[in-house]
């Protein structure tokens, strides 16, 4: 995916193609919190991938979709 693509994808609300994801996933704290936050990610990981679709779907990590508004803001720079 090119830079002009994935501006694409941020133009786009959330479906069943996409899933922006405000923060990182992390995996940190009690082996409990660690179990709940992997189930957590792998199901949306699995959600996506057994979806029959005709089009390409993402997980978008690290942007923040504004609720009132068409728009993404960048949570994390490179």
């Amino acid at each position: 995916m090119d830079a002009k693509e994935f501006e694409q994808v941020l133009d786009r609300i959330e479906s069943d193609t996409i899933d922006f994801k405000r923060e990182m996933c992390v995996f940190g704290g009690s082996i409990e919190e660690q179990k709940l936050r992997k189930a957590k990610f792998l199901k949306d990981i699995i959600c996506m991938w057994n979806t029959p679709r005709e089009k390409a779907a993402y997980i978008v990590l690290g942007v923040e979709k504004k609720s009132n508004e068409n728009q993404c803001s960048m949570v994390f720079q490179r």
